[in-house]
């Protein structure tokens, strides 16, 4: 085979390292008068002139030692040591065509890239480096025409790479052999986004940075960040800045024009379930996340939930299922006006109470277990408190004989109701039609309205609503909503009497002594994280009376984070916020300018200007859109661009308690990034790009 291999003319592959033998080495193929190359090389800068002069090639074993310690030379007088600047020299001395690279004997052909890498470090050019370890090599061994090269007629050997293929954190994601895909990196979920400068939010800007986002959640932020085999690179260019996504701190996306009056116990969540059009138009404007808050909140609060604009299933689009418990005083009794929410804040106090009472006894009772003690009680442990009050007769107090009728029923049902009004709250029990049950209902008065609620536990369908008018003494009409269902709805008061509620308060226990928890009722389940302080009360208020009034009762007394909604006289009390705003934000209105004393007047520069934390709303479905223009109008009234990312941003999300999730781009958050050309608010800057939660949003989506 070896005579074959010479006479065919095949080039002679010698290896030599040391400057004799490669000089030997030379000798020899100019009397043979043959192609050759050498490989290994360590001491070519000692024989440089003899090989630009014959013109042999040099394949240079890149003798750095990468994956395990160098091997020790100790006391060795002729060690076989490159000088420093070997690479260096060589690409001095020699043709570009003359000089190809190769790892250590031995070493893995997979780190090939890696021997390019470190030449350049060693002072070749980045262009000879990558000609190195593709096309010279293919020239070397006679078959320069058909590989090494991009080119017509070639063959269609490519590698396709996560970045440059000397950067050091490129990886190969999918190689091609004579056309056919025969490799692809598994693609982890990780995404690497640089730029010239990003503003994270915590009061830090870096220049020349990158962050990594994995599994939807940012990993590293920094000058230089992990880069996962196989991540992909989104190079934004060195004059792109990257900001967190944008939050709409009280938005309506996704209700459809819903405007139903809803109460603590509506799971706002369940309201979403795809991301569609009308999100797709509000993420691709930068708004990443909306506080999802009811047109028509119930005099006793509702649920907020914070949503973002853009994902495949429900459960990447739910933020958070319940971020704040929203009221509006605005119109209230001026004596009283915050009487709604002191009663809804005391009636979540007692349910707190009860579960932490049962919390207590639970942790007795498994500490007794690890004891061995035995806690056993009888399991009906019951007491009856009987609620009584004197009160003189009005429209509503005592027993009423009601009617259902309509579509699905097949004949109208009768039964009764008990009611009690206190102040304008309704309290009561209503039977089913026949008379053997009955359930806890409350509700209002207002004027001649009653609204009411009525709570069927466990109730696959949610809890039926009565809204009726007193249209003459001692009687109402209306109707019942039942689901996607409306029925005609009549009750005759039969006696004013002052009823008596009889309230069980069960301390049963299990066979075991286990103690049973307190029946769960989802218009109070909010308010267990309310009074922890995890989550915000939202309050719409505008006048100065509103405002001093909601604030005393909810920071001062209650001792609870509170968002003020529209605000509208908050500069009138401005000083007493400012006192305040370690505990308190304002969304300011949609409408940011405003007449006032008939001047203009815009509300986010004057009260951001004062230090007290602000957010912006859009009030809208997707209508939120518009929320980064409204950003850009406040800076050009005054308010810092700075101020403006912040109150889009960072304080909004503090503001919610949402901080550890959401407003900046630290480790932790989630992934919600968007790629500006410039500065956001400079003249000229282009929204480039948007993720949300790692995934770009795209604009062939929904369209």
């Amino acid at each position: 085979m070896f005579a074959c291999a010479w006479e065919a003319g095949y080039p002679l592959r010698i290896g030599a390292n040391r400057a004799m033998d490669i000089a030997g080495a030379l000798r020899f193929v100019s009397q043979q008068n043959r192609p050759a190359y050498i490989v290994g090389a360590l001491e070519a800068d000692q024989v440089t002139d003899l090989l630009a002069q014959q013109h042999v090639p040099v394949v240079l074993r890149v003798a750095e030692s990468y994956r395990q310690p160098a091997d020790d030379i100790g006391f060795d007088p002729h060690p076989l040591e490159p000088d420093a600047q070997l690479i260096e020299k060589l690409a001095a001395a020699l043709p570009s065509d003359q000089l190809a690279l190769a790892g250590p004997a031995g070493d893995s052909l997979a780190d090939l890239r890696l021997a390019a890498i470190f030449a350049v470090r060693g002072g070749l050019s980045v262009d000879r480096a990558l000609a190195a370890i593709t096309r010279v090599p293919a020239e070397i061994l006679g078959v320069g025409a058909r590989v090494g090269s991009i080119a017509p007629g070639y063959d269609a050997d490519m590698l396709v790479m996560t970045g440059p293929p000397l950067d050091i954190n490129s990886h190969v994601r999918r190689v091609y052999i004579a056309g056919r895909r025969v490799f692809d990196q598994p693609a982890p979920d990780a995404l690497v986004v640089r730029a010239g400068s990003i503003w994270v939010g915590d009061g830090r800007v870096l220049h020349d940075a990158s962050l990594l986002i994995e599994k939807g959640k940012i990993a590293a932020v920094g000058q230089r960040v992990p880069h996962p085999p196989g991540a992909r690179i989104i190079d934004a260019g060195a004059d792109a800045m990257l900001t967190p996504g944008f939050i709409d701190s009280h938005g309506h996306l996704g209700l459809e024009g819903d405007r139903s009056n809803v109460d603590t116990s509506i799971p706002l969540d369940h309201a979403i379930a795809v991301a569609g059009r009308d999100f797709a138009r509000v993420a691709r404007a930068g708004v990443t996340t909306v506080l999802l808050a009811p047109e028509r909140p119930a005099d006793t609060g509702a649920r907020m939930t914070a949503i973002k604009t853009w994902g495949d299933q429900r459960d990447q689009i739910i933020a958070k299922p319940v971020c704040a418990v929203r009221f509006s005083i605005v119109g209230n009794d001026p004596l009283d006006c915050t009487g709604p929410v002191k009663g809804a804040l005391e009636a979540g106090k007692k349910y707190v109470e009860k579960w932490k009472k049962y919390e207590e006894e639970l942790a007795k009772w498994k500490q007794a277990q690890t004891e061995g003690k035995d806690l056993k009680t009888k399991p009906d442990d019951t007491v009856e408190e009987t609620i009584t009050e004197e009160k003189k007769p009005d429209p509503i107090t005592g027993t009423w004989e009601y009617t259902v009728s309509g579509d699905p029923m097949p004949e109208p049902v009768s039964g009764n109701t008990k009611l009690k009004l206190i102040g304008n709250k309704i309290q009561g029990r209503i039977s089913d039609p026949g008379g053997s049950e009955s359930v806890e209902l409350t509700g209002t008065l207002d004027g001649d309205k009653v609204h009411l609620q009525i709570d069927v536990p466990d109730s696959p369908i949610g809890n039926p609503k009565i809204e009726a008018t007193l249209d003459h003494e001692d009687h109402m009409t209306g109707q019942v909503v039942v689901e996607q269902f409306q029925l005609g709805f009549e009750a005759n008061r039969t006696d004013k009497s002052d009823v008596e509620f009889k309230v069980e308060r069960r301390r049963g226990r299990r066979d075991d002594g286990r103690p049973e928890p307190p029946k769960v009722d989802q218009r109070l389940e909010p308010y267990r994280d309310l009074l922890a302080g995890n989550i915000p009360v939202v309050v719409e208020a505008r006048t100065a009376r509103e405002i001093n009034a909601i604030t005393k009762l909810v920071v001062d007394e209650y001792k609870l984070p509170l968002v003020l909604l529209n605000a509208d006289d908050a500069e009138v009390v401005a000083d007493e916020l400012i006192k305040r705003k370690d505990r308190l934000g304002i969304v300011v209105p949609p409408k940011l300018m405003r007449q006032r004393h008939w001047k203009p007047y815009c509300e986010i520069v004057e009260l951001g200007r004062l230090g007290i934390p602000v957010a912006f709303q859009s009030g809208a479905q997707d209508g939120a859109r518009a929320l980064p223009n409204l950003g850009a109008y406040a800076v050009e009234q005054g308010l810092g661009g700075d101020d403006v990312l912040r109150a889009l941003t960072v304080d909004a999300a503090r503001m919610f308690k949402l901080s550890d999730q959401l407003g900046t781009l630290e480790p932790g958050r989630d992934g919600d990034v968007l790629v500006f050309s410039g500065y956001p608010f400079d003249a000229g800057t282009r929204l480039e790009r948007v993720i949300v939660s790692g995934q770009e949003v795209r604009n062939d989506v929904h369209e």
